[in-house]
């Protein structure tokens, strides 16, 4: 019998065993990523190749791996299943008995195909590579504009070209597409927020991006994980703040790891940072600029900013316009400056502190999921770990994994940071005499009306050649005047 990503008891003793033995198969896709072969008993596990994870946006998985072609018919040519840009799916089974466990490795674009004798080597991308440039599809053509008020959800399936006729989608969203083929045939996962969630502001893309620069800018900004799955659904969901890994399920649990697993390592490169700034640089008259600082203060995190401080380089965030109340403006992107550099001192800590380790293949292992790992000689007790990258090496029955201890990142409860509020620089215009009604007497002089039409201004020290000693009551009664700098000669404002 054959089981499709099943978690069964006799699927996981098999694995415990580390014992196993594992099959690969590899299915031909059409267009619209329907079945038309599978290969299984052509694929030598005896060459190089592998199967590559890591927790990224919109490109995860690539894959490498030999098939062997003693007939020519996997020979690269346009008819061929591994010409450029063709699609397959990766499955990786455990044998139990008379049953086979199939997992899904994800759906994969054909990078490259090399003939050597009687073998073809395959290079292949996953799905985010059609969005990234990788594959050089899917670039925008024009402006891409996002308006104010819009769906996020509905935002999405437009720009994945879902849900309309072909001969609608040409013109859609000012995107090049190849012929009548939309960008991905399948239908997004998008985060239930998202569905009533709306475009704070309006965000804009220059010509010549890839739309994975639409999508990054979303995600980044509605605080979204954006990436393809094994099953080859493109998924816009909402990150996991730090305090979820400790509750989500274990894919899992790693009994005494340095005892019985292979190649424990303890890496502490110390290569993240433990203090970013994010600021926005809007150069619009009068916009008060922000600018938020965090400092990872978890006392467990072996780089936090008592080890001295990492600081990384300052980032630039998009200014939004959430209201028409710039105090509001103000407030809603000092939130934003916030989420964004908490989130960043987050994944770099994933980075910058990992142990890597080899274990039995794990067909159902993923990135960004919790593990449970238990080191006595480490000194680990039911520790939650996140999977940070996975190899699953093709002639081998061991996989490696690299992960990271929640416990190191830093959270709600041991986040500081400190606001700041940029001013404006305001440029002043030196007016005139010219620029007053005014009185004089022998020694002095006095405002009546300003009649000029500058918005911050500067007075001047003499009218007339006499000293400015009074501003005049209505001076500046009804005119469009917002800043002023007074001589210090003034000694009286009606």
């Amino acid at each position: 019998m054959e089981y499709f990503n099943r978690y069964s008891a006799d699927y996981i003793a098999a694995v415990k065993s580390g014992n196993g033995r594992y099959k690969l198969r590899l299915e031909i896709l059409s267009n619209n990523e329907s079945v038309v072969g599978e290969i299984t008993k052509d694929i030598s596990l005896t060459a190089q190749g592998q199967i590559t994870i890591n927790y990224e946006q919109i490109t995860r998985r690539s894959c490498s791996l030999t098939l062997i072609d003693v007939e020519g018919k996997y020979l690269p040519h346009k008819n061929s299943p591994f010409w450029i840009n063709r699609k397959f799916k990766l499955l990786v089974g455990l044998v139990v008995g008379d049953d086979i466990y199939w997992w899904s490795q994800g759906i994969f674009y054909t990078v490259s195909a090399t003939s050597s004798g009687h073998t073809v080597s395959i290079e292949g991308v996953d799905k985010g590579g059609a969005l990234d440039g990788t594959l050089k599809l899917n670039m925008t053509d024009s402006e891409y504009v996002i308006n104010a008020n819009e769906y996020i959800s509905t935002t999405i399936k437009q720009l994945m070209a879902l849900n309309v006729g072909a001969s609608d989608i040409e013109g859609l969203s000012n995107i090049i597409y190849g012929g009548d083929t939309p960008v991905d045939v399948k239908e997004p996962m998008i985060g239930i927020r998202y569905f009533t969630q709306q475009a704070q502001s309006q965000i804009v893309v220059d010509a010549n991006n890839y739309i994975s620069e639409v999508l990054v800018q979303l995600a980044d900004l509605y605080g979204a994980d954006c990436f393809y799955d094994t099953e080859g659904y493109l998924n816009f969901v909402p990150y996991i703040e730090n305090a979820g890994y400790q509750y989500s399920p274990k894919q899992w649990e790693f009994d005494d790891l340095s005892s019985f697993y292979e190649d424990v390592n303890y890496n502490y490169s110390y290569d993240g940072e433990n203090v970013v700034t994010f600021y926005t640089n809007a150069s619009d008259a009068g916009i008060v600029n922000v600018a938020w600082t965090a400092y990872n203060t978890n006392p467990m995190s072996p780089i936090n900013i008592g080890t001295g401080i990492r600081r990384a380089p300052s980032q630039e965030m998009a200014y939004y316009e959430y209201s028409a109340n710039p105090d509001e403006n103000q407030k809603q992107m000092l939130q934003d400056c916030r989420a964004a550099a908490n989130h960043y001192l987050i994944k770099s800590s994933m980075i910058g502190m990992q142990i890597t380790f080899n274990s039995p293949i794990i067909p159902h292992m993923d990135v960004n999921k919790t593990i449970g790992i238990c080191d006595t000689w480490a000194g680990i007790e039911d520790g939650v770990f996140v999977v940070q990258s996975v190899t699953i090496p093709l002639s081998a029955n061991k996989m490696s994994i690299s992960a990271t201890n929640i416990n190191w990142l830093p959270n709600d409860m041991t986040f500081e940071g400190t606001a700041t509020i940029i001013e404006p620089e305001i440029e002043y215009e030196e007016t005139t005499e010219n620029d007053y009604i005014y009185i004089t007497d022998t020694n002095s002089s006095q405002t009546i009306k300003y009649t000029g039409t500058a918005v911050n201004i500067k007075m001047p020290e003499t009218l007339d050649n006499k000293p400015l000693t009074v501003i005049g009551y209505g001076t500046f009664y009804e005119q469009n005047v917002q800043r002023v700098i007074i001589p210090d000669g003034v000694t009286t404002i009606e």
